[in-house]
């Protein structure tokens, strides 16, 4: 009844408008995990296949079944006073584009590890964490470790695909299109078990970096006052690494985007009620940093990220195919929620969201989204060590091409505290591995566990048994002060010992 009902709004006793769209989206089905980049697509109409047929004026055409039900959920969450809430919005993006182009290298915070270990990060540097969405970490790893796993990883490369990395043209064989393997947009590969990555995963610092950035939220339920994750059980979600090659034109860039979700960011119920504020033309109460629904949402991660981030393996910084990013929180995140409201935008059209209503990512793009693209800068350089960590929310791309002379390589590591979504996925995540599969929603290429590179979990460390969830974490990790004390990481992996023990043999290695 609800997909059919035109009027999302019906009127109390005392005049007040009382909304019904959680009415019009019960039906809505989970989006799905993404197998690779670009490749998805999807039907998010009703179960119910009993949308209104009628056409709206002035589209000039018949609109297909999903566009009628994206434009009757567009009716139903229209925020109120629109024009001048767009208007205030646009103000400040303005101010902040003026803002972020008059000092760039400085906008984005960066602090050394140090800060962290020492418990002496400054006040002024969570607050300006907490408008950009963006931090740096600095030699989070030693410089040599760094270089050490980066040279661990490319000879990873050789051994499982059969190139070179210091010639590109030896990768062109992997790009074909015909039997696509190996590597997606941005240089990303995709390996997820090697020793050199879980040695970077579970390094300690690595850890109490993730501890630490987890506690930067607002993570405590406003009606009951418990947890909504646990900060200091911090688990492994397995990605992949970015191995980007220099002048090699077929290694593409990725464009701007948001993570974790297209159309569910409009009509999944849990991200209604984190975008709720938002939603409802009041700006200055939405707070980007509370938890809320975030650990409930459907998208296409089912595990909550509270920063998604990387280890630089490699120097890099502007013109290496590198990371971009929107270095606004807040503010950006409005922008993109509210702009297909305006007038200019079809009255089924969603900015970011593909014809079929589907995709595992927001696309931000100059049509609908150029005032935010001025704001775009990049991450500015880095050492190997280095960490780059952003909120879940933030607009992020590769460039385009790479100019530089080394490969830019990063590991993929966020942050992922647990909670029962969390727990749900490195569950499933866990028997994956065990089985020498690929984590789950990814490509199942079994490129590391055919050429035999695949760790195994009896080589994995205690902290690394515990983040996958292979060993439980002990009562303190629930109660606080884990970190704290020197049963953190008792027969843990040392900052410079990498997971499985010793150096890559030559035989190893050959």
């Amino acid at each position: 009844k609800a997909a059919t009902t035109k009027n999302k709004t019906t009127r109390a006793p005392n005049g007040s408008r009382v909304d019904r769209s959680h009415e019009f989206i019960a039906d809505m089905p989970v989006e799905i995990k993404r197998k690779r980049e670009g490749n998805l697509d999807m039907d998010l109409r009703p179960a119910r296949p009993h949308a209104l047929l009628n056409s709206y004026a002035g589209m000039g055409k018949r609109m297909s079944q999903q566009q009628i039900w994206q434009a009757q959920l567009k009716k139903a969450i229209t925020p109120p006073n629109m024009a001048q809430v767009w208007a205030d919005l646009e103000r400040r993006m303005e101010a902040h584009i003026v803002d972020i182009q008059r000092a760039p290298d400085d906008w984005i915070p960066a602090i050394p590890i140090d800060d962290i270990l020492n418990d002496c990060v400054d006040a002024a540097i969570v607050a300006r964490l907490k408008l950009t969405g963006v931090i740096k970490i600095r030699a989070t790893l030693a410089r040599d470790h760094a270089t050490r796993l980066n040279t661990e990883m490319e000879q990873e490369v050789r051994y499982c695909l059969g190139v070179e990395p210091s010639n590109p043209a030896s990768y062109q064989h992997i790009y074909n299109p015909d039997n696509p393997k190996a590597f997606t947009l941005g240089g990303v590969q995709e390996m997820y078990y090697t020793r050199a990555q879980f040695e970077a995963r579970e390094n300690e610092n690595m850890l109490k970096v993730r501890v630490w950035l987890n506690k930067i939220w607002d993570y405590m339920d406003p009606t009951d006052k418990s947890c909504l994750y646990l900060p200091e059980a911090e688990l492994c979600y397995v990605d992949r690494w970015r191995h980007r090659l220099p002048g090699f034109a077929t290694q593409t860039g990725m464009k701007e985007h948001i993570d974790n979700g297209a159309m569910s960011r409009w009509a999944d119920p849990a991200w209604q009620s984190v975008y709720h504020s938002i939603m409802q033309g009041n700006l200055e109460e939405y707070d980007s940093w509370k938890v809320g629904e975030r650990v409930n949402t459907k998208g296409a991660c089912t595990a909550f990220r509270s920063f998604q981030g990387w280890l630089a393996l490699s120097a890099q910084g502007p013109n290496d195919g590198t990371l971009e990013v929107v270095p606004l929180c807040r503010d950006a995140m409005a922008y993109v929620l509210l702009r297909p409201f305006q007038n200019d935008v079809p009255v089924h059209q969603f900015c970011g969201v593909n014809d079929t209503g589907g995709g595992d990512t927001l696309e931000i793009t100059s049509r609908w989204h150029s005032t935010l693209l001025r704001a775009k800068i990049p991450i500015g350089p880095v050492e190997p060590g280095d960490t780059v960590w952003w909120h879940p929310d933030v607009i992020h791309s590769v460039e385009a091409v790479h100019e530089g002379k080394l490969a830019s390589n990063v590991l993929y590591i966020p942050s992922t505290p647990m909670c029962l979504q969390n727990a749900k996925y490195v569950a499933q995540q866990r028997e994956a591995f065990l089985k020498g599969d690929a984590p789950p929603g990814f490509p199942n290429l079994h490129l590391d566990t055919s050429a035999n590179r695949h760790l195994t979990a009896d080589k994995l460390s205690q902290a690394g048994r515990r983040t996958m969830g292979i060993e439980a974490y002990p009562e303190a990790a629930i109660l606080g002060g884990f970190w704290n004390s020197d049963s953190a990481a008792p027969d843990g992996v040392a900052k410079e010992e990498r997971a499985g023990g010793g150096e890559y043999s030559e035989e190893e290695i050959l």
